[in-house]
């Protein structure tokens, strides 16, 4: 369970998307991602002892962990990393499982992670290289839909892989799919997010957004994705926390609206998917 208050008595904030790494790696998969990004100055080592200090210390009470499995070698240990994390920092550290949509046991893991009381599952299509709407990605999604929601990197204007167009019709074939588009629904893509995006029903998170476009463009998209379906996200270790934080702070939104993106609809999305976990593996067995 997500403890109750911030430490330090303020608004309660909930950090919906962040990457740890096993100490032994974490400063050369951090560089990585940079690197990924066109050599990005990445503002963190990517240990979680430092995301936790960094969290504590602006009162951020939980973090959301997205692991990727960038091969499809990389599935289980990614896994028993997050699994640790989460056990270690019960109610901080709340995690999702990683799966390469080309893993050979694709049925064999998703039966697994959903066994072992992980959130859900998390793809980054252009790391891994795979078409969000191709044939590895819909086999996938035939098997989780209702079971599992999928957290998505979603959007980049330099390939293909992610399009929120390719992610709409992915979506079009799969109704039941539950869909957490990062990026405020399309990295780099935010025109082509509202247009193919609008109305489907995703959930959407603030990380990397306002690093990249203006104040207008974000609150365009949380108008079109709705304050009600927005969290709150860092992309950890990449920026700056406490900057991601301001810029939720400096949206014209009511003190409910903030609110909601901090913590609340989060708190909302968490609470279901207990419910659904509890259902498969106990209270017990969950790891969030």
């Amino acid at each position: 369970m997500v403890q109750n208050t911030s430490k330090n008595g303020s608004m309660k904030i909930i950090d919906a998307h962040v990457h740890i790494y096993p100490d032994a790696i974490a400063q050369r998969a951090a560089q990585s991602t940079c690197d990924f990004y066109d050599g990005l100055p990445g503002k963190f080592d990517g240990r979680l002892d430092t995301l936790l200090k960094e969290e504590e210390r602006l009162g951020i009470v939980a973090a959301v962990m997205l692991p990727v499995a960038v091969t499809p070698d990389q599935t289980q240990a990614v896994n028993r990393f997050a699994e640790q994390a989460a056990l270690s920092h019960p109610g901080r550290i709340l995690p999702f499982a990683g799966l390469h949509p080309m893993d050979e046991n694709l049925e064999k893991e998703i039966d697994e992670i959903e066994q072992r009381g992980f959130i859900g599952i998390k793809l980054h299509p252009d790391i891994q290289k795979v078409d969000i709407n191709g044939p590895e990605c819909r086999r996938l999604a035939a098997r989780v839909q209702g079971r599992l929601p999928l957290y998505l990197h979603a959007g980049d204007d330099r390939f293909h892989y992610s399009n929120p167009e390719r992610i709409a019709r992915l979506m079009d074939d799969f109704p039941d799919l539950e869909v957490i588009c990062a990026h405020m629904g399309g990295w780099s893509e935010w025109p082509q997010a509202r247009k193919y995006l609008k109305g489907r029903g995703i959930w959407v998170d603030t990380s990397s957004t306002m690093e990249f476009t203006s104040m207008e463009q974000a609150m365009e998209c949380l108008e079109c994705f709705t304050v009600e379906r927005t969290f709150f996200g860092t992309d950890y270790p990449l920026w700056s926390t406490e900057r991601a934080v301001r810029n939720v702070c400096a949206m014209p939104l009511s003190e409910e609206q903030r609110e909601a993106v901090f913590h609340g609809n989060i708190e909302r999305f968490l609470a279901h998917r207990r419910a659904k976990a509890c259902a498969v593996c106990g209270s017990r067995g969950i790891l969030f």
